[in-house]
């Protein structure tokens, strides 16, 4: 009887030389299978920190941008309180002398009004200092918020609760509000670039 044999190249290393190899399956020979070698575990690489010069400047730049957006929210009570001044202005017992309430009102509004116009101020006074450490591209449009917050607390005060008087006043307020706050939106998209996540 002829028996027929299967061979197969181990690719185990034997001195340097790869051998055929076969086994006896009950008087028939077959090839014994091939052990692959092991795969090298993967190097696992250290996460990447950044230096701490980088990492101080995307801290102040977050900070930055919080500010910015703080300076936005403070705008928008800014504008509610000038259209409810607008409002007071036009009620119909607030031209009459003698300190009515509507005149009562409007006065307190006003310094409610006044009172948020400083604490913006204050804020956007801290933004341009981070933004002038950081070397910020927000830097310019922070200085035309600036100047329109002093001119916007100017115009608060100048109001006498007349609206014959206060009209003109209060719609350029309104308006000055409200182009304040699509600045500031510049500002935060300036104030991001650089690649810090904030």
């Amino acid at each position: 009887m002829e028996m027929k044999f299967f061979t197969i190249l181990s690719f185990g290393a034997d001195n340097g030389k790869d051998k055929p190899k076969t086994i006896d399956n009950g008087g028939a020979q077959t090839a014994a299978p091939a052990a692959l070698p092991a795969a090298p575990p993967a190097a696992r690489s250290a996460p990447a920190q950044a230096p701490p010069q980088a990492a101080q400047s995307c801290k102040v730049q977050s900070q930055l941008a919080a500010g910015i957006q703080q300076n936005i929210d403070i705008q928008a009570k800014e504008l509610q309180g000038v259209m409810a001044l607008q409002f007071l202005a036009a009620a119909p017992t607030a031209n009459a002398t003698g300190g009515n309430n509507a005149n009562a009102c409007f006065a307190s509004a006003q310094k409610s009004v006044l009172a948020i116009q400083a604490q913006g101020i204050k804020v956007r006074e801290a933004n341009q200092k981070l933004a002038t450490e950081l070397k910020s591209p927000s830097i310019a449009g922070l200085d035309i918020v600036s100047k329109a917050q002093v001119q916007e607390a100017a115009q608060v005060q100048s109001l006498k609760g007349d609206a014959g008087r206060d009209n003109a006043t209060l719609e350029a307020l309104v308006k000055e509000v409200q182009d304040g706050t699509a600045q500031n939106q510049r500002n935060l998209a300036d104030a991001v670039k650089g690649g810090c996540v904030v």
